[in-house]
């Protein structure tokens, strides 16, 4: 057992999975997520880091417990690494709202989150989200273009729209169905590339 108790031959504590998990997606190119934080230059602070003998106990020391069994890390700003003026304990829904696909927008003097303008103008979440990151549309034409207007309908996809999907995949925001409605494909197309059942690189 080492000396912190939290990890021992055949148990490992919640909260010393979360710190080794941490530091892997940051730093072993190896991680399945690495692309997606270490491999854009997200990483862990010395203090908090596994090269760091104390990394683990200063990490518990700062950060604390998990609140509860719905809690995970969470960075405050995405495009910043893991330390602690930028990570907090957070639910699921509270790290949805952080997520780069809940960016704010500005419009006709009034800020809010895309789905809440989705809301407003009586558009689908999905729709609207597409039409910005995947038809490269700026958000006010996205918002002002009347329902299937232009084509808003991908039948096949391409490799970069499968990489797009990945991440989405990854931040864990929409479900399988909203994904694949986002690109028009069945939700068993999106379980299929999920599972790398199709379209490995």
């Amino acid at each position: 057992m080492l000396k912190h108790g939290h990890s021992k031959i055949g148990k490992v504590s919640k909260i010393y999975k979360v710190w080794i998990s941490m530091n892997s997606r940051c730093n072993n190119p190896k991680n399945k997520s690495y692309q997606y934080y270490g491999g854009r230059g997200i990483k862990v602070c010395e203090r908090w880091s596994n090269k760091n003998p104390n990394g683990f106990q200063n990490f518990i020391k700062d950060i604390g417990n998990k609140p509860g069994p719905n809690y995970s890390i969470d960075r405050v700003n995405n495009n910043l690494g893991y330390s602690l003026d930028n990570c907090r304990w957070s639910t699921k829904k509270e790290q949805n709202t952080n997520q780069k696909s809940n960016l704010f927008y500005e419009y006709k003097n009034k800020k809010q989150c895309l789905k809440d303008w989705a809301k407003e103008y009586n558009i689908k979440y999905t729709t609207l989200w597409q039409r910005i990151f995947v038809n490269g549309l700026s958000f006010v034409n996205a918002i002002n273009t009347p329902a299937r207007s232009h084509q808003e309908i991908n039948a096949k996809l391409n490799i970069l729209q499968v990489r797009i999907i990945r991440k989405l995949l990854m931040y864990k925001n929409f479900t399988l169905k909203e994904i694949g409605q986002i690109f028009s494909v069945s939700r068993a197309t999106i379980s299929d590339i999920k599972h790398a059942r199709t379209w490995n690189e």
